[in-house]
């Protein structure tokens, strides 16, 4: 409720023409006080309202939001008067030049909707996009929970692991090899067996445990055990 974006889209799905733009202005005003870090390009903002996007086999609809910063150079031909052509360049936005841009899906409101987000340029300076401006964090389904196993046991065979024990390079590599598996021979997630069919040592694995804990705590990440 204290999200600047989830408001205003709020209004935009509830109201009318005349609230889409008073609302589209207070998206820009808003991303224009979070961008506030030297390294921010200025750009052109685009809002657009879409109506009966397919999502998940629903009809929903749907508010894009666009920043473009770049521009590219193009050539233009134009027919004179007496069937000669002149051609000149100039500048414009690429259609597949986006640099920010997200889908906010008419849907799921009480647990903060549905987004869709794209930011290409360097992450340092520009995480404004998603946790300044938009303020979004992962959908808690099945693809989060597998994409956070497997980052928490990536920094552990690669950062941490060496720390304690004595492995080579084939031997993290192993590990590494052994967690994707897991994910591509079963249907659900169980730590546990997730444990003992990558890590297979039970000092290798007390550590993890411990690494884990403390990477949930520090990151405040919720990830479901199986």
């Amino acid at each position: 409720k204290q999200n600047d974006v989830y408001t205003f889209c709020g209004q935009m799905f509830e109201g009318d023409g005349g609230v889409f733009l008073s609302e589209s202005k207070n998206l820009a005003k808003s991303l224009y006080e979070c961008s506030n870090h030297p390294k921010i390009k200025a750009g052109e903002l685009c809002v657009v309202y879409f109506k009966q996007v397919l999502l998940d086999d629903e009809e929903v609809d749907a508010i894009g939001i666009f920043k473009s910063e770049n521009k590219d150079t193009f050539i233009k031909y134009e027919l004179t008067v007496d069937g000669s052509y002149q051609i000149y360049d100039d500048k414009g936005v690429g259609t597949g030049m986006m640099d920010k841009g997200c889908l906010i899906f008419n849907t799921a409101k009480k647990t903060g909707y549905q987004v869709a987000s794209i930011d290409k340029t360097n992450k340092e300076s520009a995480q404004y996009w998603n946790e300044d401006f938009l303020k979004i964090k992962p959908c808690a389904d099945d693809f989060h929970f597998t994409k956070t196993v497997m980052n928490i046991a990536k920094d552990f065979v690669t950062k941490e692991i060496a720390n304690e024990f004595v492995v080579t390079k084939t031997d993290q590599i192993d590990l590494l090899n052994r967690s994707v598996e897991y994910f591509k021979t079963h249907d659900s997630f169980s730590k546990k067996e997730f444990e003992e069919e990558v890590f297979q040592d039970k000092e290798i694995i007390q550590s993890f445990r411990q690494f884990d804990e403390s990477y949930r705590e520090s990151n405040d990440i919720e990830v479901s055990d199986g």
